[in-house]
């Protein structure tokens, strides 16, 4: 997360469970990889460690839209789910709907920010 910028660009520190994130086109998401738009253009799914007594927040961003050379859509946002009971996102409070990547090519990486952001009570959003 260091070596993309994730830390510091996105949050000051890695969290200590990594999500896994996997599209329908059958990618998966590795720390670092490069994925076309075409790979994530559909939604995909998000699984981590979740204490199913407390609710989560997903935000999904692109820290370098379009481009790490040139990010002037910095923090370009691609999903919101909030209140997510446990690690169930299919019930959590869809603030907007997912956005796939577009052109140009992604460069440098999508942050997946949700595993370390755990409320302690039910958010009105």
């Amino acid at each position: 997360m260091k070596k993309h910028c994730v830390v510091p660009d996105v949050v000051d520190v890695a969290p200590e469970v990594v999500a896994e994130v996997s599209y329908p086109s059958g990618v998966k998401v590795d720390l670092g990889n490069e994925l076309t738009p075409t790979q994530v253009k559909d939604i995909q799914s998000v699984k981590w460690n979740a204490n199913n007594n407390a609710l989560y927040t997903l935000c999904m961003t692109d820290p370098d839209a379009p481009s790490r050379q040139d990010p002037k859509f910095r923090e370009w946002h691609h999903w919101l789910v909030g209140n997510i009971p446990g690690g169930n996102v299919d019930q959590g409070e869809i603030l907007s709907a997912y956005v796939g990547s577009g052109p140009p090519r992604v460069q440098g990486c999508i942050a997946s920010d949700g595993p370390d952001l755990q409320a302690k009570w039910k958010n009105k959003l």
